[in-house]
């Protein structure tokens, strides 16, 4: 539900180990489908951070989200 895009960002932040690129996938597809970009960019700027490597499931969700983010 996009209405969960905040909550999966909390559950990401929250867990008790180093999280993986599924869990960063799952995340950023929320933002996605929320159309929240800036989120998405967020996440994935935390990736980095991380030393994860994004993959493509990561990037598709990633411009989806910001998608909405520029109307010309």
């Amino acid at each position: 539900c996009a209405a969960q895009w905040q909550k999966s960002i909390e559950l990401l932040l929250e867990l008790p180990t180093e999280a993986d690129i599924s869990s960063f996938n799952i995340a950023v597809a929320a933002c996605g489908n929320a159309g929240k970009g800036e989120a998405a960019i967020r996440l994935l700027c935390e990736l980095e951070e991380q030393s994860l490597q994004a993959t493509t499931i990561t990037y598709n969700s990633a411009i989806q989200a910001c998608g909405n983010l520029y109307v010309f």
